[in-house]
């Protein structure tokens, strides 16, 4: 399984140097689906999240249309009010990083392999 991107790994590890980011020690959650979308055909997805971001990634030999989509559940450092994101959506793969909310610790995640699709959530109720 892919991990979360480079460009939040990199972000990431640029913010350790200045003593305000991600530990090595964040957990990552992880789920893999397999979509089917008609007579014999199927696309594979992956989903991750830690505490500094979150991941959907469509597999390059999916045989359907659809994006990989994500959005995520923060508690926002300067109000501290409960806020979601808006959804991002790619042909490969959407991010969003712990930047991108304020520096803040990213609680859920929400994935899904359309537009229309099941959402999956990380972690889910039972992690």
């Amino acid at each position: 399984m892919r991990r979360i991107g480079l460009t939040t790994a990199l972000a990431a590890t640029l913010l350790v140097g200045f003593g305000s980011g991600p530990s090595a020690a964040a957990t990552t959650y992880e789920k893999d689906i397999e979509r089917d979308c008609g007579f014999l055909k199927t696309a594979k997805y992956e989903f991750s999240m830690t505490k500094y971001g979150a991941e959907s990634h469509k597999w390059d030999n999916a045989e359907c249309a659809g994006h990989a989509w994500v959005k995520v559940k923060y508690k926002d450092r300067v109000t501290g009010n409960i806020r979601y994101s808006g959804w991002r959506h790619s042909d490969s793969t959407a991010e969003w990083g712990y930047q991108e909310v304020n520096s803040s610790p990213i609680l859920k995640s929400y994935h899904k392999g359309c537009a229309d699709c099941k959402e999956y959530v990380l972690p889910d109720d039972a992690s």
